[in-house]
């Protein structure tokens, strides 16, 4: 069992299951006895992305948070 604190990127290539995320990575973040936080900052860095237009999701901040816990 591990802990891992996700970036922004991490987190988002996550939720986009994205290729650019190696796949031991994948694995790891997959694993249910892993736990899994994410930093405030990273939701705040991505709203602030999000409002400037440098970021497009096909989701919403909460279901970002949402599929993470």
């Amino acid at each position: 069992m591990g802990q891992f604190l996700l970036d922004t990127h991490v987190l988002l290539w996550m939720q986009d299951d994205n290729d650019q995320l190696p796949d031991h990575i994948k694995e790891a973040l997959s694993d249910a006895s892993n736990d899994l936080y994410i930093s405030i900052v990273s939701i705040w860095e991505v709203v602030i992305k999000k409002s400037l237009g440098k970021l497009r999701l096909g989701y919403s901040i909460d279901e970002l948070i949402q599929t993470q816990i």
